[in-house]
């Protein structure tokens, strides 16, 4: 699971850096795009691209002369591209640091929360008790068709690594004047990192079997195996809950977000990779940690 993660960071942020490149440089044409590699502690730079040649279409980059506190804009330099707004000046700083502090402190309190809240928490564990003693075996056992589990698994990860990232950028795109867009994946993205280390240390606690193992889809827990939670269905919650809670006056965004994580969740056990109760445990964990992303204090 920690490489789909990996994969799911590294297709989020390819498609938003394609949605924030400058359209295709013509001769006589230039565009403005962001410096990374600032020294550290010190305001991100702008640059500015300049023709090299005509027609030659390649480009070369010359810094600008002078900078301006205000976030996108430079003396003798046209503004940013507006795609995703200017990053701020310090995002690498904030965004991560901030998250991964509310997060942490999440965890922390979570044992005291869970208690004050004891009617969800009892809900939750009683439904997942429910599951892996009445409903998980017998569901794991009727599933037999390979094809069918073959293309409900080729789906779900298309869901998890496709989808999800593009909903995220797209979202983040359309309501940019509500919260800066490169902000928000950053954070989405240190959101799912944190989800993936939890999500792995509870498969490594847990051990349970997976369903399709030949012979013994009886999910015994302890023996080696890493089916609970379910990775796929903690991290499509975890990019549902982070963006609904983000955006919460439009109720589209939650919608779709859990919509698209319900189905990844389903068809993870239509795949018989997972067991009903690891895909419902992870659903739960994964709403608790995008939910913590944004509004632990």
């Amino acid at each position: 699971m920690a490489k789909s993660a990996a994969a799911v960071l590294v297709v989020w942020f390819s498609l938003a850096a394609w949605a924030q490149a400058p359209a295709a440089l013509g001769p006589g044409t230039a565009g403005i795009a962001p410096a990374w590699h600032a020294p550290r502690g010190a305001p991100l730079s702008l640059w500015r691209l300049v023709p090299v040649s005509v027609p030659a279409p390649r480009v070369r980059l010359e810094p600008a002369r002078e900078f301006s506190p205000l976030p996108g804009t430079a003396r003798g330099a046209a503004p940013l591209p507006a795609a995703f707004g200017p990053p701020p000046s310090v995002w690498l700083d904030t965004a991560p640091v901030s998250t991964l502090s509310r997060l942490w402190r999440g965890t922390l309190h979570l044992p005291a929360a869970a208690v004050k809240h004891w009617k969800p928490t009892a809900a939750a564990v009683l439904t997942t008790a429910a599951l892996i003693a009445f409903v998980d075996r017998p569901v794991a056992s009727r599933i037999a068709n390979y094809d069918a589990e073959h293309d409900a698994k080729s789906v779900s990860n298309d869901l998890l690594l496709i989808a999800e990232p593009a909903e995220a950028v797209t979202d983040s795109l359309l309501l940019r004047r509500e919260h800066n867009a490169w902000h928000t994946l950053v954070m989405g993205a240190f959101t799912i990192g944190y989800a993936t280390a939890a999500m792995e240390a509870m498969k490594l606690t847990a051990g349970r079997e997976r369903p399709y193992l030949p012979g013994d889809s009886d999910g015994a827990f302890f023996a080696g195996g890493n089916s609970f939670p379910s990775g796929h269905a903690m991290a499509s919650f975890t990019v549902a809950s982070f963006l609904a809670y983000r955006y919460p006056r439009h109720k589209w965004v939650a919608w779709v977000g859990y919509g698209l994580a319900t189905a990844v969740a389903i068809l993870r056990v239509t795949a018989k990779e997972h067991f009903p109760a690891d895909v419902f445990f992870g659903g739960v964990m994964g709403f608790i940690v995008g939910r913590c992303a944004i509004v632990c204090r």
